[in-house]
């Protein structure tokens, strides 16, 4: 049986590179949610980047993922997002999700930043 993933990923030692498909809404959030836990459990990364790239909508339950993301994994995992849409930034802005989350412009800045928090 295949299993559908909402994201694709990437590991780069301690970080993973997460990069959600199309949307995130009501639909499918719950499997997401899953997804990215079972690979949050297996302790290996300190670092999760979220490119947003190809995300072009995002809905409430979307915004309640990543927050309930951030409080399991708070302390454990740092959570960054970049190379957001203009529509999903917005959502990010008006919900004031900027002041939980650190938000980079690309993923070069997400990575430069992870090796220099790894340096200190």
């Amino acid at each position: 049986m295949e299993v559908k993933l909402f994201f694709d990923y990437e590991e780069r030692g301690p970080v993973i590179l997460i990069s959600p498909k199309h949307s995130i809404e009501l639909y499918h959030v719950n499997q997401l949610r899953q997804d990215i836990e079972t690979i949050f459990n297996t302790g290996k990364y300190q670092t999760a980047i979220f490119t947003m790239e190809q995300v072009v909508y995002m809905d409430s339950s979307g915004i309640g993922v990543f927050l309930q993301l951030r409080q399991i994994y708070l302390g454990r995992i740092t959570m960054r997002f970049c190379n957001m849409n203009p529509n999903v930034k917005m959502v990010f802005e008006y919900t004031n999700l900027v002041s939980h989350f650190i938000i980079d412009p690309d993923l070069s800045t997400s990575l430069a930043a992870v090796e220099y928090d790894n340096r200190t």
